[in-house]
């Protein structure tokens, strides 16, 4: 039951996924996900990992109604953990979203999708403030919300969402051309580096489990 024999079942599950041998890769991926609820208990943001991969499997396998429950779960686990606009919980909302984007199941897909584009928007936010150009880029196309909105099957919605993903990364290049063309004062720079630390951090801590605190 130790955690890293948890880490090596996933990587041989995933391995053996790759071949096509989900025989093989489905079991590896269960007892992975056993462990981690013993290791870590049912509610850890570390039980999310492999809930999101035994998920991922079924999905692969052609068994929406298995992975489905599985990636609930870890969006539950991931919001109350991790919080609302963190990565696992955007990335699994999304995966369960895509499950139910059928004519047959608009009764759960559109609100999963709206929640996980949602979720996406303010971590493509946050990422913005302390990421570099290209690394922003980079992350608009690896995030790829239009699928998702698509699936709402409303038109003024995905439109929406295209403008603002672009507006997001749009705005921080602008923000930060202006600022480096902009002739400020000592104090006025003190002030702007003052103002992007505190986003920085903001950010970063948008990506951390919360700490027990008073």
């Amino acid at each position: 039951n130790d955690p890293s024999i948890a880490v090596t079942l996933n990587s041989m599950a995933a391995m053996h996924a790759a071949k096509g041998d989900y025989p093989k890769a489905e079991p590896l991926a269960q007892r992975a996900l056993q462990i981690a609820e013993k290791a870590f208990g049912p509610e850890h943001p570390n039980t999310v990992t492999s809930l999101d991969n035994l998920a991922g499997l079924n999905q692969k396998m052609g068994n929406p109604a298995k992975a489905a429950p599985l990636y609930q779960r870890a969006a539950q686990i991931a919001e109350k953990t991790l919080g609302p606009e963190h990565p696992k919980t955007a990335l699994n909302l999304s995966k369960l979203a895509e499950i139910f984007a059928c004519p047959e199941n608009q009764t759960n897909g559109p609100p999963l999708a709206k929640q996980a584009l949602s979720a996406k928007l303010k971590l493509l936010t946050a990422l913005v403030w302390y990421a570099s150009e290209e690394q922003r880029l980079a992350y608009r196309n690896y995030a790829n919300p239009y699928t998702l909105a698509a699936s709402l099957r409303e038109a003024p919605e995905l439109m929406l969402g295209l403008l603002r993903y672009k507006g997001v990364i749009i705005e921080s290049l602008l923000e930060d051309r202006s600022l480096a063309r902009a002739k400020l004062s000592p104090d006025d720079r003190v002030l702007v580096d003052k103002r992007r630390a505190a986003r920085e951090g903001l950010a970063q801590l948008a990506f951390e489990a919360p700490k027990d605190s008073d």
